[in-house]
């Protein structure tokens, strides 16, 4: 998908590194703020959202406030730093319940070695924007 305005000025954007050392670290570009309640983080140059959480085994992951308002489809994406990893991909949209404004959502699932699932939603305003964060992501994405 060609670049669009919003992720021409990602690009010019300096690299910050996200996530905490259960989850697990990403590069990201931009300046991002940790909500201090969650495991949330936000952009605000561009308005993305990044949620990341890690389950044990066995106990699976359900974020019922971020449902989707639409799925237009599934994939599959590799890690990188971990190629025998499958993360299933799920891209839709997602209507903010403050703002009624709808925005691109992906949903990121996948289960390391030890058997934890690590997940990350990522919502922003344009599918370019937000293929090219996941990318980011999968190309940069460490354990520790």
């Amino acid at each position: 998908m060609p670049d669009d305005s919003a992720t021409k000025a990602y690009r010019q954007l300096p690299v910050d590194v996200i996530g905490d050392s259960d989850f697990g670290h990403f590069q990201v570009k931009g300046n991002w703020q940790q909500d201090a309640s969650s495991l949330q983080w936000l952009q605000q140059t561009q308005q993305v959202m990044i949620l990341t959480s890690t389950q044990g085994q066995g106990w699976g992951v359900d974020f019922s406030s971020f449902s989707f308002q639409t799925v237009v489809g599934q994939s599959q994406l590799t890690l990188s730093n971990f190629p025998t990893i499958n993360v299933l991909r799920i891209d839709g949209t997602y209507e903010s319940p403050n703002s009624a404004k709808v925005k691109n959502m992906a949903y990121l699932e996948w289960h390391m070695s030890d058997g934890h699932i690590r997940v990350i939603y990522v919502i922003a305003p344009s599918q370019a924007l937000l293929n090219l964060i996941i990318a980011t992501i999968g190309e940069t994405y460490q354990s520790q």
